[in-house]
């Protein structure tokens, strides 16, 4: 479980048409298919694109997909790795103070005020002081998956998920973009 967030701008609604088009595309009728002695051909639907494509245009797309899900794409799980609850937020309390709409959709203005908290927050939150004293906490709540990673995986850890959200949040505010978010 976590929170999915997906960032919608141009790129991402051109790219979604097309796979629209794609799989709303006239299917070839041959004569096997005119006469009735053809099966019904597959429905064609986004799943394909997410499996990696079923013919040259689908796997193009897919690929596209892929590399898109790269830059438009932040997943905070819920559990010790979230940084929202490191940051003392909270996904959930977004979703019920209607800053995400009934849609999923979170609007650029929000997205700058979390911005704006990150960069208030992360260097106190997430400095090696204050995850080296999280993660012996953590450890004596007996809350850590496993020890084997230690203080220094979860500082560096937490360092660079904070640094790929800021980095999410400023390419959504500079594509004049906003949130999908599953909650």
């Amino acid at each position: 479980m976590g929170a999915d967030i997906y960032l919608y701008d141009k790129r991402r609604e051109d790219l979604d048409a097309r796979i629209d088009a794609w799989i709303n595309e006239a299917k070839h009728q041959d004569i096997s298919t005119r006469l009735g002695t053809d099966e019904e051909p597959e429905k064609r639907s986004y799943i394909h694109i997410w499996q990696g494509g079923i013919d040259e245009v689908s796997k193009a797309l897919a690929k596209e997909h892929e590399e898109l899900m790269e830059t438009h794409y932040f997943r905070d799980s819920y559990n010790q790795s979230s940084l929202f609850w490191r940051l003392g937020l909270s996904w959930w309390g977004l979703s019920q103070s209607d800053y995400i709409d009934e849609n999923g959709n979170l609007n650029a203005e929000t997205v700058q005020m979390l911005l704006d908290g990150y960069n208030e927050l992360h260097e106190q939150a997430l400095s090696e002081e204050a995850t080296t004293a999280w993660y012996k906490q953590q450890l004596e709540e007996d809350m850590m998956f496993s020890d084997d990673e230690g203080v220094e995986f979860w500082v560096k850890y937490f360092q660079e998920k904070g640094q790929r959200f800021a980095e999410f949040c400023q390419r959504t505010l500079d594509s004049n973009g906003y949130w999908q978010c599953s909650v």
